[in-house]
């Protein structure tokens, strides 16, 4: 007989901590900020709080989307995957899409941890390896 629940019924999810690094807060400020100039504080304030509906539910399955690959191999030095986020507009418009870069740990002293790292807009140049580099060692983006 075929069970439809979890393989280990009797075990609970594991539930990863969130963290943003000093990197994402800022860049989140940001686009809030651009977003209150470009289209009013609602838009602005219902941008932010679904982003944060989105990484929040990344903690009970943080390795649902895409790891992150370049062209050339993997970019980064450690696991990190990336969600596209898009807040939805009004009718059948949506919103500008957004990268978000995290990094998923499974044994960390603190026990399991998801690592926001970057926020960034889906239409910028592909990352290079130094700004990977920079990025996983919590450097600010000189080009926000």
């Amino acid at each position: 007989m075929t069970s439809a629940g979890p393989e280990n019924e009797g075990e609970t999810p594991r539930i990863y901590a969130l963290r943003f690094s000093p990197r994402a807060r800022a860049e989140v400020r940001a686009v809030h900020a651009r977003f209150i100039e470009l289209a009013g504080e609602i838009v602005a304030d219902a941008w932010r709080d679904g982003l944060g509906e989105t990484v929040s539910s990344l903690a009970t399955h943080p390795r649902r989307y895409a790891q992150v690959f370049g062209p050339r191999g993997a970019r980064f030095r450690r696991e990190v995957r990336r969600l596209v986020y898009r807040r939805p507009g009004g009718g059948n418009r949506t919103g500008p899409a957004y990268l978000v870069l995290y990094a998923v740990e499974d044994d960390t002293p603190d026990g399991p941890l998801l690592s926001i790292l970057s926020v960034r807009h889906a239409a910028r140049k592909p990352l290079t390896r130094e700004e990977a580099r920079a990025i996983e060692a919590g450097q600010d983006d000189p080009n926000p």
